[in-house]
């Protein structure tokens, strides 16, 4: 079964998210004194591994974790960039919480206040490698944001994740901020649910990218 992708991203206020950004990227700062390798040696974490992702997303938090959001007023009309990181998802599935990182790159396009991206690589923390992509689209800045009181931007997020002997049709929003006076990360919440053979589920996440 295909992933269905909502027409138009759902914006959510900061109330509903269970902990404000500063907490989440806080809790990911600890994530740095988990660099072991999977053995327990001492050793570097193989590229694209559950590990490794988690190295590159302890270090991003720890960059981006004591920046304010950008206000999405200051943000400039003209131009693009692109915003490299990790996505971090929870999917509900047969056997219990499956926890997943993944590669995240999100282009942004500041004249049209649009963004759009793309979500791959996908690694378990067990090992399992997940083929497929999650396909992010719809994406909207809203100008006229507080982000004190609600995310900058949003958008939807769909496609299927394909591994250790199941399947994962996924439909979900992001919503996010961008970090610095010179917007140079974004990070934020995802929520949404999968299609697997456990039936209809749900996901939860996170991000974080860096130009």
């Amino acid at each position: 079964m295909g992933a269905t992708v909502p027409s138009g991203p759902v914006r959510w206020r900061r109330a509903v998210m269970a902990a404000p950004r500063s907490a989440v990227l806080s809790a990911l700062v600890v994530l740095a004194g988990c660099s072991a390798a999977p053995d327990g040696s001492s050793g570097e974490a193989p590229p694209g591994s559950f590990a490794a992702y988690q190295v590159q997303k302890a270090a991003l938090a720890a960059r981006w974790g004591g920046v304010a959001a950008t206000l999405p007023s200051d943000l400039p009309h003209a131009g693009s960039a692109r915003y490299s990181g990790v996505m971090s998802l929870r999917l509900e599935s047969a056997g219990g919480d499956l926890p997943v990182h993944g590669a995240l790159t999100l282009d942004v396009a500041f004249a049209s206040s649009s963004l759009t991206g793309v979500a791959q690589g996908f690694v378990g923390q067990g090992g399992t490698s997940y083929s497929g992509s999650l396909s992010i689209s719809n994406g909207v800045i809203d100008r006229t944001a507080d982000p004190s009181v609600s995310y900058s931007f949003s958008a939807n997020m769909g496609g299927t994740l394909s591994g250790g002997g199941d399947s994962f049709a996924i439909s979900a929003d992001l919503n996010g901020d961008f970090l610095g006076p010179s917007h140079g990360g974004v990070t934020g919440p995802v929520a949404g649910s999968a299609v697997s053979s456990f039936g209809t589920g749900y996901l939860f996440g996170d991000f974080i990218a860096a130009r």
